[in-house]
């Protein structure tokens, strides 16, 4: 693919229009009890000349707040904030019982979707993180064949921890899920 093959379908794809992901919609089942209803009349006997009607009881889906759900990052590093990953799905950031990300080492635990942990898992099974923290490095300009040793990009990525935790920055820190709502 040549310079205007790439500049036609740049073209193409900026002309496009953007629209944003439907808002995920939350369901609970209700409950609703056995009922008796009759027609009401004027007249004080108890004749039973009116029609009476029961319903069992039975369950009801009714629409809910969206108490939140996890939404894993969408690039292969963490370099997106929560509320760049969350704009993906139409949502926005929320919490989970107090937890904001998923890492390898801060395993997310309540709340609706599967979390993908792409960078390994390490230690026991703690809640979510509770703290992200962003670490800017600088790197090689991206197709740099020498590695950039003169030219250099710099490069965010974002960590998830709980209070009290070693703040390493190894691979099972990174943040691979952020809560949404």
């Amino acid at each position: 693919m040549g310079p205007k093959t790439v500049a036609i379908t740049l073209s193409i794809l900026m002309a496009l229009p953007v629209t944003g992901a439907a808002a995920a919609k939350c369901y609970e089942d209700v409950d609703v009890p056995a009922s008796l209803s009759c027609a009401s009349s004027d007249s004080m006997s108890a004749d039973f000349a009116n029609k009476c009607t029961t319903q069992t009881a039975t369950t009801k889906k009714v629409e809910v707040e969206c108490k939140g759900t996890w939404v894993n990052i969408t690039h292969s590093v963490p370099d997106q904030t929560r509320a760049q990953v969350c704009a993906t799905k139409g949502m926005t950031p929320t919490d989970i019982n107090g937890q904001v990300c998923a890492s390898g080492e801060r395993r997310a635990s309540g709340g609706a979707g599967a979390v993908s942990y792409r960078f390994g898992t390490w230690g026991g099974v703690a809640t979510g993180g509770t703290k992200i923290v962003n670490r800017v490095v600088a790197g090689p300009q991206r197709g740099d064949s020498n590695h950039g040793t003169s030219t250099t990009n710099t490069f965010s990525y974002y960590y998830c921890y709980g209070n009290g935790q070693k703040q390493d920055m190894d691979s099972t820190d990174m943040v691979v899920a952020y809560a949404c709502k």
